[in-house]
């Protein structure tokens, strides 16, 4: 061991010394830096209050000497300050809103006046609230601080909405009193809220560009003197420190998790990527793949594999390894499904524009999966050829491998193609003349097989995600059930019943149901409810239609809500299935005040089969709650007794249809007119069709060919960042060296070619 950093020993201590200024700048920036950032970002936000208040109370001192006529003409000025400053401005008269500068979020009641902000949660969120009584008018002004939703998705998120670096801080959830080291205050000194910090992803991003080069660095240095080891024959050396390497890796991946910030990147969170307990992340598979991998290369290099004498013997070993070998390229095809089946990483060439980070780090692990296994089959042709084995028994063994894999796989997706590929990659080395690590005409026609492969296993499983994703959305188009309006009618209903508007709708004839039924609009169903066809019915205590000219009474409604769902324990919010993929709400409120029975009011919201007509966008699309905006990629259509009552999208379904198979299974998949279609045969009279366009060749080719550039500029970058390091080692031991050129070993042939 004494020699074991004698060459590279710079590397190492550069590696040592990377690692170290990262555990010290980790330490820096949680105790000196970050607390210097978290001051300076305080006092911004406290300044931000307190002129923002000035602001609120100089638009209210206007305001106040202004009509309707005069405040409506400030409007414009009004909007501006919802859009750059979050304030919101509301004018009441009567405790009814008659202006304000935005509909995002409905003003709490009037109930008294305050000079100065105090924090209230209103909706959706946490406000800096003000008030003022102007006499006949009544002001409120809403500063938003940190939204609340129940969910966080990438349109909508509870981050912080003061100051100008908003990751650094949050509301503090604190029930008793205000206390900690950041506390806003308005300005009259009054406590409105306080403030803890968040993890600061900035300093996480410096850290980890100083511990990933240094391991880099670390790593190659072992390997290389793991290799002198190996190629010693010091087996037990070599074997030792790869082993105390793989514990150690082991120890601080699954136990210590250390660095830390390495871990709490979301290359590590399921959200990504997760298909077991072992691999709960494609950070935790990309570990895994490379230390097989660099097993893998150590046992290809250093172990020698010398073959029985005995030809029956010289059988079985080939048989074992073409088993062997069949079996990783299994292994490697279920990875590269779960990496599409079992993650939201975009894979599917029709949406290049949507590949990410971890799309390429996806082909980074893939890259790595067929490195390996072209190491394990070339180690096997190599041997077989230094053995001088007979063509005759090498092919009885592998022959034998193969027929036993398709006896036992027939039911795998693989069945022909794994065999295939790894036959065609075998013969390549086997009958290949000239196998050198530093052909690039080897290398390119490797890389050229296996983005093939890779391509065709990354299609077939987008079409197995694509299956399941429509079995999800057909169900959602028979249910047709939206979470966030359901969260939303949940809240407003409430608010309705409360509003005086409607006893003043029963009492005031001047008022009609058109009235009534904009104002509703306006203040209760606009934004996200845009995507809603809004109708209003009212009725008397008797149940008789009021103000209205409809047939119809209150008794009809009653009769349909009997096979609806009850959406609250009052019984007045209810869902509809209309089976046309539209979720129908209804409304039954009843008005009352001081146990007198005016009458009842229903609203019915059916969803819009065309979003394009809202002029709001759809924000909430994501997973479950973005259904009806992935419905909209897809064409579907219900028939009924095998007639067609309802469909959407651009496929033309025929007005009668019979399908053969479709009662046998609740699913039926067939493709028909360059669409695939899945048919549900949910009731026995009654099935849905939804249809996507099939996916060309075109397709298959695009991506075969991405995959072969990234592949080969991975393998060139790996190749010439090998050599160099490899060939400074050298330089240190006294050899002559060529940095700078990777291309050494190419023949003056394939050069001209290349060029």
């Amino acid at each position: 061991m004494k020699d074991f950093f004698k060459y590279g020993s710079r590397f190492f201590y550069a590696g040592i010394l990377l690692i170290s200024l990262a555990v010290v700048f980790s330490y820096l920036s949680k105790t000196y830096f970050l607390n210097i950032q978290l001051k300076h970002e305080f006092k911004r936000i406290q300044r931000e209050v307190i002129d923002d208040e000035k602001l609120c109370n100089s638009v209210f001192d206007q305001l106040e000497h202004l009509n309707v006529a005069e405040m409506f003409n400030k409007i414009d000025e009004l909007k501006q300050l919802a859009t750059d400053k979050n304030i919101f401005i509301y004018v009441l008269l009567n405790n009814k809103v008659i202006l304000w500068n935005t509909n995002r979020v409905v003003p709490p009641e009037f109930t008294n006046t305050f000079n100065h902000f105090i924090l209230s949660k209103v909706y959706n969120g946490y406000y800096l609230t003000m008030g003022r009584d102007g006499g006949f008018y009544q002001f409120i002004a809403l500063k938003l601080v940190q939204n609340d939703f129940p969910f966080e998705n990438k349109y909508l998120s509870n981050d912080f909405k003061l100051g100008k670096n908003r990751k650094l801080f949050k509301l503090k959830d604190e029930t008793s009193s205000l206390s900690g080291d950041y506390i806003v205050t308005s300005a009259s000194k009054q406590p409105l809220f306080a403030l803890e910090k968040k993890e600061n992803q900035f300093f996480n991003i410096w850290l980890l560009l100083l511990y990933i080069p240094g391991g880099i660095l670390i790593f190659f240095v072992v390997h290389q003197q793991i290799n002198i080891f190996l190629r010693r024959k010091k087996y037990f050396h070599g074997w030792t420190i790869f082993l105390a390497i793989l514990i150690a890796t082991i120890l601080g991946w699954k136990i210590l998790r250390i660095p830390a910030v390495l871990f709490q990147n979301k290359i590590f969170s399921p959200e990504v990527y997760a298909s077991s307990r072992l691999l709960s992340s494609i950070g935790d598979l990309f570990i895994i793949v490379f230390l097989l991998s660099w097993f893998v290369v150590l046992l290809t290099s250093h172990l020698p594999l010398r073959f029985p004498s005995g030809k029956f013997l010289r059988i079985v070993w080939v048989f074992i390894f073409f088993c062997l070998a069949l079996w990783v390229l299994g292994l490697i095809s279920d990875i590269i499904s779960g990496l599409i089946i079992n993650s939201s990483i975009p894979f599917d060439m029709n949406d290049f524009l949507k590949f990410n980070i971890y799309t390429f780090f996806s082909f980074l692990i893939i890259f790595l999966m067929f490195f390996s296994f072209i190491r394990l089959v070339r180690y096997l042709a190599i041997n077989i050829r230094k053995s001088k084995m007979e063509n005759l028994i090498w092919i009885i063994g592998a022959s034998v491998a193969v027929v036993v894999y398709l006896i036992f796989n027939r039911s795998a997706n693989y069945y022909l193609l794994n065999p295939l590929f790894l036959i065609v990659t075998f013969l390549f080395f086997i009958f290949e003349k000239k196998i050198d690590d530093n052909n690039m005409a080897i290398a390119l026609t490797l890389i050229i097989l296996s983005a093939a492969f890779t391509a065709h296993q990354v299609v077939h499983a987008i079409n197995i995600r694509d299956i399941e994703k429509k079995k999800l959305l057909v169900n959602q188009v028979i249910s047709g059930r939206d979470a966030l309006t359901e969260y939303l009618l949940n809240d407003i209903a409430g608010k309705i019943e409360k509003d005086n508007y409607l006893v003043s709708f029963y009492t005031n004839p001047m008022i009609s149901r058109n009235i009534l039924a904009k104002r509703l609009k306006q203040i209760y169903f606009s934004g996200y409810f845009s995507n809603y066809e809004f109708e209003l019915k009212t009725f008397s205590s008797s149940g008789m239609p009021f103000k209205s000219s409809d047939t119809f009474n209150l008794s009809t409604y009653d009769t349909l809500i009997e096979h609806a769902i009850a959406l609250n324990a009052s019984s007045t919010q209810y869902f509809i299935s209309s089976f046309e993929g539209t979720p129908l709400y209804f409304l039954k409120l009843p008005v009352s005040r001081d146990s007198i029975d005016f009458g009842y009011i229903t609203v019915l919201l059916k969803r819009k089969i065309f979003l394009e007509e809202s002029i709001y966008p759809d924000l909430v699309i994501e997973k479950d709650l973005g259904k009806f905006n992935e419905l909209s990629r897809y064409s579907y259509a219900i028939y009924r007794n095998n007639q067609l009552i309802s469909q959407k999208g651009e496929y033309f379904y025929p007005t009668n249809i019979l399908l053969r198979d479709a009662g046998k299974k609740p699913y039926h998949v067939y493709k028909e007119g360059d669409y695939d279609h899945l048919c549900y045969h949910f009731r026995e009279d009654t099935m849905v069709i939804l249809s996507s366009p099939s996916r060309n060749i075109y397709s298959s080719l695009a991506l075969a060919s991405f995959l072969f550039f990234i592949s080969s500029v991975l393998y060139a970058l790996l190749n010439y960042l090998f050599v160099i390091l490899s060939q400074y080692i050298r330089q240190q031991q006294g050899s002559e060296v060529d940095y700078f050129n990777p291309l050494r070993n190419i023949s003056f042939k394939a050069k001209i070619q290349m060029i």
